[in-house]
């Protein structure tokens, strides 16, 4: 190798030693800006390290009684003072557990099977303790006296469905910063519900999707086929869409459904719907939705009643509005359908029943 082949060599290396050089000091910047505002919690047991933000966090805490302060919360001082003398205290959290379990209606149901299982350090070699009970008259579920970091309720009854309403049966004792940290009380119980299977009747059950253009007339006859009537049926449909300059909040517009003949709706949010109501029916809905970015479905469920052709059913429609292709904007509307042609409210299908 000759002289200048030495010197390039030389030249190179010395680059990649001054550029590595940097990279280290803009990582030790970068970590000691970065703990200058935050703080590292050791886990027990797992030794993972979570870094925490001095910002008050925007965390639900639905099973809280006290306001999360982020870093400022008083509560990381005790924190901090019992992990310094017993790295296990978590899991030697004393454990209170209030609940209340009621039916579709609201009221209380006795006698639901209640498992709970929490995490502690005395109760099993795997440290999971496990308790079964039933709720009171009351619907009352009450459980005491027990240590532990965390635990889970599940309620269930023969002949109930278990509803989802609560997204997570799962409670925190110790950790105050998480979502499901749970402080208990006697006077507001944690709900549970439960919906009272309906008996098994027959149902005819449709099912299909369409795409159409805004303002275009859909008419649906329950008693058909396939749902779908050229000019006549039960009742119809029509989404409209915004038509502004440039196309802005092309995802917003609204939904109009009208009743044909002696069709009648009841708008629901009910989570499972299995029985119609006896009241509360109008001859038309209208939704209208803004804001929506595209990714979502808009979604309108209903029971229906139609006196003249004696059938109850229940209704969901899902519209997702599509982006517009060589200016048309497109809808696709599916719909789906439980129908009791027996003149039955009851419209519940497959595993409702």
């Amino acid at each position: 190798m000759n002289n200048k082949a030495k010197y390039l060599v030389t030249i190179g290396s010395l680059l990649l030693i001054i550029i590595f050089i940097i990279n280290i000091m803009n990582g030790k910047n970068f970590m000691r800006q970065a703990s200058s505002n935050k703080i590292k919690v050791t886990h027990p047991n797992t030794n993972r390290i979570e870094v925490l933000s001095d910002e008050t966090p925007e965390i639900i805490q639905p099973y809280a009684k006290t306001k999360l302060l982020g870093l400022k919360d008083p509560r990381w001082k005790k924190y901090n003072e019992e992990y310094a003398k017993d790295r296990t205290y978590e899991w030697k959290t004393p454990i209170e557990f209030f609940g209340k379990v009621i039916d579709e209606n609201n009221k209380p149901v006795a006698n639901a099977a209640v498992e709970a299982q929490w995490v502690g350090l005395e109760e099993t070699r795997d440290g999971v303790g496990k308790k079964k009970l039933s709720s009171d008259i009351n619907g009352k579920i009450t459980i005491t006296g027990l240590k532990g970091k965390c635990m889970s309720v599940r309620v269930s009854k023969k002949g109930y469905f278990t509803s989802h309403k609560i997204p997570n049966n799962d409670f925190e004792y110790a950790g105050f910063w998480e979502p499901n940290f749970i402080e208990p009380d006697r006077e507001n119980p944690v709900i549970f519900h439960l919906i009272k299977r309906v008996p098994r009747e027959s149902v005819k059950v449709i099912g299909y999707r369409v795409f159409e253009l805004p303002s275009t007339i859909m008419y649906i006859d329950l008693l058909s086929q396939n749902g779908f009537s050229p000019s006549q049926g039960d009742f119809t449909i029509k989404v409209s869409r915004e038509s502004l300059p440039g196309n802005a909040n092309i995802f917003n517009g609204s939904i109009d459904v009208r009743s044909i003949g002696s069709a009648e709706f009841s708008e629901s949010d009910e989570e499972l719907m299995m029985s119609a109501p006896d009241n509360g029916y109008v001859k038309s809905i209208t939704k209208t939705f803004r804001n929506n970015n595209g990714s979502t479905d808009e979604i309108l469920r209903f029971y229906i009643r139609n006196s003249e052709r004696k059938f109850y059913a229940k209704v969901e429609l899902k519209f997702v509005l599509l982006y517009p292709k060589n200016n048309q904007q497109t809808i696709c509307t599916s719909i789906n359908s439980v129908v009791n042609q027996n003149n039955s409210p009851v419209v519940a299908w497959g595993d409702e029943q």
